[in-house]
């Protein structure tokens, strides 16, 4: 990998473990739990976060095992399944898989002479369609050897349940450096014990989670009731307007899009094709400033591009195709 990527620290003694925070809660987010139950009713929709690398040549297999346990120390929810509570009554609750192996998760395939990088592709997307076991840490990595050139394809596939984007990206730079030495005395934490938690302990633990929560809610509730009751007796045109926009937002969020969108992507099956487009990003920035947008307006405006000519293929014209944006909480 190029030496000059501002995203990877010199080595994980420069990683600052405190900004790894990610993956404490030990109950799911309603957003997590709905992304993890969606694909048991549509399959279709299945949105793993895939990230393929093209590595200049293959590491060394243990130092990256090596890696790959001690990054599952520093975020223990890699080594974390999700258990559903009886008849899912609740969110589901994160635990330490009792038999957790990194054997399992981590692998790695040679590719038979010759071989391309399209070759590795292929890998990639069988990778990328394969069902998580649910019964397991839902992420899994393949280690691809044996490209004609000398490279080597490193590809992880975590769940959205595990995490988002961005915590996509903290975790793939703790298993890099710029440093082709390995690091001694990095910074570790001790990983988390085994449990062998049921549905029924994960259901108690969602009870025991919402009766400590109650209180606060009910605070909370109350002090908002009492600041809008204020508020709208000084200004009640003001609170009548925020209302309705609050209720507009929302109606946003829950209401499923107007329109039909692409009569392409309505039947679409569980295949998927992994293609490469390379532009550079001064190039990229470069065409969003032309145009008077930002680099995620160029972005989004080459994969819309792309859809518009992918239809035009097929005879389809399409005026409008509903998109999700994902947007960081992050603060």
């Amino acid at each position: 990998m190029a030496n000059s990527n501002p995203f990877v620290p010199p080595s994980a003694v420069d990683v600052d473990l405190s900004a790894v925070a990610w993956g404490a809660s030990r109950t799911m987010s309603d957003f997590e739990t709905g992304m993890w139950r969606m694909e048991e009713a549509q399959p279709q929709l299945r949105s793993p976060i895939v990230a393929v690398e093209v590595l200049d040549r293959a590491p060394d297999w243990d130092r990256l095992l090596d890696a790959v346990e001690w990054a599952s120390h520093v975020v223990p929810r890699i080594r974390m399944r999700a258990v559903e509570p009886a008849m899912q009554l609740g969110n589901p609750v994160w635990s330490v898989d009792p038999e957790f192996d990194i054997g399992y998760h981590l692998r790695r395939v040679r590719l038979p002479a010759p071989a391309d990088f399209d070759h590795a592709l292929r890998m990639c997307r069988h990778l990328a369609t394969e069902p998580f076991d649910k019964a397991r840490p839902p992420w899994s990595a393949l280690l691809i050897e044996g490209l004609d050139d000398g490279r080597a394809v490193f590809v992880v596939k975590t769940h959205h349940s595990i995490t988002d984007g961005m915590g996509g990206i903290q975790m793939m730079t703790l298993l890099h450096s710029r440093r082709p030495d390995p690091t001694p005395n990095k910074p570790d934490r001790t990983p988390p014990a085994p449990e062998h938690l049921s549905s029924v302990g994960a259901f108690g633990e969602e009870v025991v989670s919402e009766i400590r929560r109650a209180p606060s809610r009910i605070a909370k509730l109350v002090r908002g009731a009492t600041n809008v009751a204020a508020t709208a007796i000084s200004s009640p045109f003001s609170t009548a307007s925020e209302v309705l926009g609050y209720a507009n937002s929302l109606r946003k969020i829950v209401t499923p899009p107007a329109r039909s969108g692409s009569p392409l992507l309505h039947d679409r099956g569980l295949g998927r094709w992994f293609g490469t487009l390379e532009v550079g990003v001064p190039e990229l920035k470069a065409g969003a400033k032309a145009a008077g947008g930002s680099l995620n307006d160029a972005y989004v405006a080459a994969l819309l591009g792309g859809f518009h000519r992918y239809h035009e293929a097929f005879g389809q014209s399409v005026e409008s195709i509903p998109m999700g944006m994902p947007i960081s909480m992050r603060t």
